[in-house]
């Protein structure tokens, strides 16, 4: 079904112009530098086709011959057609090898690279007769070329590139050499030519007859090199006397195709892949619709936030006009999870539904996670996925192991439309209570959406937990928080704001856990704060205040079970919210 969807995908780019793919047997590749050279060979300029935007430094990717599959020791043997890293281009040794062992070994590795680089251009100028690529081979063939490149001011900077990818041009032409007609033909004329790793079979994805591969091409994106999606390397895995990937038969253009569309998914600058931590997410839809195109902006977090704010609200608000009744509604759309797992890819998730059906979840989880946020947190507006999930890591800190479990668990909760993982709820209080007890607007956002989910789902309450202070929740630690919150600017208000610790930083972990042991203490203490007061009209405010809260507290109960310390963190919050809102702000709310 993964492979399938992505075929079909790459089939409905190949008929945009805008998102065309590339054509059998080629792929897009970043080529760090171009080898300009004359029609006789010689060398000519070394051009650099890095670029700066928004401050990050890229490379522009140019359509290439496929890579080449390379494993095991005989990989210094397969080279890439008319481009590949300045170790077969060039003859360039490893740049951080040390010792004389170490240099000598990767200078040997480095000429056999070389030597099968110039034997595979040799076979193409051979039997293409290509002037270009005639070209290119007398360029190899003179050492002196290939010191004038190493001698250029630009060479040094590909030094400091790992796998520094080289290609050729004719300084008379735009084109690469690699891209010309005459090279195309050939990729294509032979892509089944190597008989020992194909067979005639029918292919599973596509149902029809054709050449089976046995190695599947290597997706760019999640591991640190190109890994395969599908392989097997293990002979407990194989049946019926078939090994490799002959267990499951694909066809050679189906792995193309299948290949080609995820590696397009997988681009940096790709508005259909989400990083979440160790795990990258990809998603795209049967036909093209305004979920697919938005989705990201809808869970990723941008570094200009505010640049995006206005297209998320336009697309938030466009699904509460039910935008998801076009034409594309019907159609199906695809969540794909994928970490790294040694050598190869492992999906973590797949999770399929129609446009529709994905829309309205993204809605209630929209809904979920709505609260009330003070002024210096009004850009945030909706808190994308990646901010929520990281303000329950150490320190924020994007490389806490635990991030990657949790992205996936809420995930699938969010598009599966189920409970949220206690894991969720328990890690969200554990940092509250670690962070000196700092209860921020994305874990209590986060905890208001456990909870309404919660309740939602076993039929308790459609929506108990609101966006903001509801006055007339009875649920006692949903008041407890309440109460805490109004006994804290109580303490502050009285010292004239000059304290070292609060009673939040001394007592909320208790108080959220065992309320009966603090809360004595703290009422004995608001008697002592209010008499500190000197605003005669703000000490009544306060005791009419907490004497509200009091009439939903009959007693300070011993414990308060998980869901209620949950309620605890939210009504601390939305109390508090509303203690430090302006007047003129409470009254547009």
């Amino acid at each position: 079904m993964i492979l399938q969807a992505l075929c079909e995908y790459y089939d409905r780019c190949s008929q945009d112009p805008e998102k065309a793919l590339p054509i059998m047997g080629f792929e897009y590749k970043e080529i760090d530098f171009t080898i300009v050279i004359d029609i006789h060979g010689n060398f000519i300029n070394l051009e650099d086709n890095r670029f700066n935007q928004d401050e990050v430094l890229k490379v522009r990717a140019f359509k290439v011959p496929q890579s080449a599959i390379r494993s095991g020791s005989k990989s210094s043997s397969v080279a890439n057609c008319l481009w590949d890293h300045f170790g077969y281009v060039l003859a360039q040794g490893k740049p951080d090898a040390k010792g004389e062992d170490e240099i000598a070994k990767a200078q040997h590795q480095a000429d056999l690279q070389f030597d099968s680089f110039f034997k595979q251009t040799a076979l193409v100028a051979e039997q293409t007769q290509d002037p270009e690529v005639i070209a290119v081979l007398k360029f190899l063939q003179n050492r002196d070329n290939i010191n004038k490149v190493k001698e250029h001011e630009l060479y040094k900077d590909a030094l400091k590139i790992k796998g520094c990818n080289f290609a050729f041009r004719l300084n008379s032409e735009q084109h690469l050499v690699c891209q010309t007609v005459n090279v195309q033909k050939w990729v294509q004329d032979h892509i089944e030519e190597k008989s020992d790793d194909l067979i005639d079979g029918v292919c599973l994805i596509t149902g029809e007859r054709g050449k089976i591969t046995r190695l599947h091409n290597p997706v760019s994106g999640v591991t640190v090199k190109p890994a395969p999606l599908s392989s097997i390397n293990d002979s407990a895995y194989c049946s019926y006397g078939k090994s490799k990937a002959f267990n499951f038969p694909c066809s050679v253009e189906a792995v193309f195709k299948y290949t080609s569309a995820l590696n397009k998914l997988l681009q940096k600058d790709s508005l259909n892949r989400l990083r979440l931590s160790n795990m990258t997410m990809v998603f795209w839809s049967q036909k093209q619709s305004v979920l697919e195109e938005n989705m990201g902006a809808l869970f990723g977090d941008f570094d200009n936030p505010d640049a995006r704010i206005e297209a998320i609200r336009e697309v938030y608000a466009s699904m509460h006009r039910g935008f998801n009744a076009d034409t594309s509604g019907d159609s199906l759309f695809y969540v794909l999870g994928l970490s790294p797992n040694v050598s190869r890819i492992a999906i973590r998730f797949w999770i399929t539904g129609t446009v529709a059906g994905f829309t309205q979840k993204i809605v209630e989880w929209l809904n979920d996670i709505n609260i009330v946020v003070s002024f210096e947190h009004k850009k945030d507006w909706r808190f994308p996925i990646i901010k929520l999930v990281k303000s329950l890591a150490l320190l924020n800190k994007e490389d806490d192991p635990k991030l990657t479990e949790l992205y996936e668990s809420l995930i699938r909760a969010i598009f599966s439309n189920r409970k949220f993982p206690v894991s969720i709820l328990k890690t969200a209080l554990i940092r509250i209570k670690a962070d000196t007890n700092h209860v921020t607007p994305e874990r209590a956002a986060l905890i208001k959406a456990w909870l309404n989910r919660f309740y939602r789902i076993t039929n308790k309450d459609k929506e108990r937990v609101k966006e903001m202070l509801n006055t007339d929740e009875k649920d006692i630690g949903y008041n407890l928080g309440r109460l805490f919150a109004v006994l804290e600017k109580l303490q502050k208000d009285s010292s004239g704001g000059n304290l070292n610790s609060t009673i939040t930083d001394r007592y909320y972990s208790s108080a959220s856990c065992s309320p009966m042991t603090v809360f004595g203490t703290l009422m004995r203490l608001h008697s002592h704060h209010l008499r500190k007061l000197e605003n005669v009209g703000q000490k009544v405010t306060y005791e009419k205040d907490i004497a509200a809260i009091m009439q939903n507290i009959s007693a300070f109960p011993a414990h308060l079970n998980l869901e209620q310390q949950g309620l605890f963190a939210v009504g601390y919050y939305h109390q508090k919210q509303y203690l430090y809102t302006p007047k003129s702000e409470k009254e547009q709310n």
